[in-house]
């Protein structure tokens, strides 16, 4: 309801005023649960990603028959799978760094508390919890620790949580162009 009254008006509106109340009133719609949508079919994400593709295209005025990448490349915005990645890697960052909730971060727990030989690498790893089902590795545990460990090691290094975001927001924008 909300993207068609935005279309309605878009003539009367600049492209950055375009942008401003989309970032404002789409994106906390989609974002909203973004961290449990991690197990959504291509079905289920392919409805997401085609609302946010509304979007861009209600930003530009752009024809529905024209290729939308480009303009995600303007916007420096990802698509709705990286997306999800992003906020998931934010979201064990700030887990790892003040360890609250304690009930999920008491299920990751660093390579080096396991007595395995200790090196600096090691100290940023996670350990992957074995595991013998599929349902299992659709855990958080395990999609966590899979997911952190393959994040580069000065993505891990970031210090405070403004600097990985943006470091880590700046790689997946990189990683797709």
């Amino acid at each position: 309801m909300t993207l068609y009254r935005l279309k309605v008006c878009r003539r009367f509106l600049p492209t950055s005023v375009r942008k401003t109340l989309v970032v404002s009133l789409i994106n906390p719609l989609i974002d909203y649960a973004c961290l449990v949508y991690s197990s959504l079919t291509k079905e289920q994400n392919l409805k997401i990603q085609r609302a946010y593709n509304s979007c861009v295209r209600m930003i530009f005025d752009v024809k529905r028959e024209e290729h939308i990448s480009p303009y995600y490349s303007r916007l420096r915005w990802l698509k709705v799978d990286k997306k999800r990645e992003y906020l998931f890697g934010v979201f064990i960052h700030r887990l790892l760094q003040s360890e609250r909730p304690s009930y999920l971060s008491d299920k990751l727990t660093h390579r080096s508390y396991l007595g395995v030989r200790t090196t600096r690498v090691s100290n940023q790893l996670l350990a992957l919890p074995q595991c013998r089902t599929e349902t299992y590795k659709k855990s958080f545990a395990y999609t966590a620790a899979k997911y952190w460990n393959q994040l580069p090691a000065t993505l891990r290094d970031q210090p405070s949580s403004p600097l990985f975001r943006n470091a880590l927001y700046n790689h997946l924008v990189d990683k797709t162009q």
